[in-house]
């Protein structure tokens, strides 16, 4: 099994089902395939901290960053901190996919790995 995992978290590759899962604090999230994961992962990128911060700014928790999922009545609420955390989980395990043998045979083609690779660098 393909995994990485970090203090609040971990993603993996599940044999069985080939999906992608990603744990991390209290909420889990599928993906089922490596594209969608680097679509999650740019849309968490493009969060602007001080935008939510000051939408929420009278909000006395520790997490200040709103962030929701379309078509869904969920948010992921997150610090500074744990955004930081999760997107560079993400970039592990992308470089991990990039550079294992599954490369060339669950993705659709070289190209696609290179892209992943490219999404690794930011």
């Amino acid at each position: 099994m393909m995994k990485k995992s970090c203090p609040n978290g971990q993603i993996y590759r599940c044999n069985a089902c080939k999906k992608l899962h990603l744990e991390y604090g209290n909420l889990g999230l599928d993906f089922p395939s490596p594209e969608k994961l680097v679509e999650f992962k740019s849309y968490l990128k493009t969060v602007h901290a001080n935008h939510f911060e000051h939408e929420v700014k009278s909000n006395n928790q520790r997490r200040k960053l709103l962030i929701p999922f379309a078509n869904m009545p969920v948010k992921l609420l997150l610090s500074d901190t744990e955004i930081v955390e999760l997107i560079d989980l993400l970039n592990d395990f992308m470089d991990l996919l990039s550079r294992s043998e599954y490369t060339g045979s669950n993705f659709k083609n070289s190209q696609l790995a290179w892209d992943l690779s490219k999404f690794t660098l930011n």
